[in-house]
């Protein structure tokens, strides 16, 4: 009787601790730079998988500005951690963005607090989603 009544909270519960879970990773590249971009929303996870696949048209990625690399940013193939990354839930694409907080990864880094405190967004025009990582 006891596994019944775990079951059942299994199946009434199966996101409860797990809302991590429900973020994914993606690898952006700008030329010959990349980041990793973590998406905490599920209707822009979706539309990254669709413009993985080819129903969507390329877009630009853009989300606001943190400190530190939020433990998964980095550059796999240079092998370097950023020491900024974007906020998960504000992760979106766009089709346009304004010119100021366009750039390379390596922009923000060399002028980290300019970005953070007075851009305080990234969306690098040249922004290509590469794959999702698992």
């Amino acid at each position: 009787m006891r596994w019944k009544s775990l079951l059942l909270l299994l199946i009434a519960f199966p996101a409860c601790g797990r809302e991590e879970e429900q973020e994914r990773d993606f690898l952006v590249r700008v030329g010959e730079e990349r980041f990793v971009v973590r998406i905490a929303d599920p209707a822009q996870i979706a539309l990254a998988r669709e413009i993985l696949a080819g129903r969507r048209s390329p877009m630009i990625v853009t989300g606001e500005l943190r400190p530190g690399d939020g433990g998964f940013n980095r550059d796999p193939i240079a092998g370097r951690r950023w020491s900024w990354h974007l906020d998960p839930r504000s992760v979106t694409f766009a089709e346009v963005t304004i010119e100021l907080c366009d750039g390379r990864p390596s922009f923000v880094e060399e002028n980290l607090s300019y970005w953070l405190y007075t851009v305080r967004r990234f969306c690098p025009w040249n922004s290509i989603l590469e794959r999702e990582l698992p």
